[in-house]
């Protein structure tokens, strides 16, 4: 059926979103990383990579200590 379908697009989309995020990342810009990682999650919420990837995107955005 269509659900299969549905899922292989969501998978795709999930896969892309941590492609953004880690090129993100790779730029410095954990913003856009820790949403891009974001979205991946709302897409599949157990993607192991987008969840490693937000955790570095967030670490990264934290002021750095005096």
């Amino acid at each position: 059926g269509s659900g299969h379908l549905a899922d292989g697009i969501k998978d795709i989309a999930a896969a892309s979103f941590v492609n953004i995020g880690r090129y993100a990342l790779s730029l410095g810009q954990n913003e856009v990383a820790d949403t891009a990682f974001s979205k991946a999650l709302e897409l599949d919420p157990y993607y192991r990579l987008a969840k490693q990837g937000l955790i570095q995107a967030r670490r990264q955005t934290k002021p750095a200590l005096p």
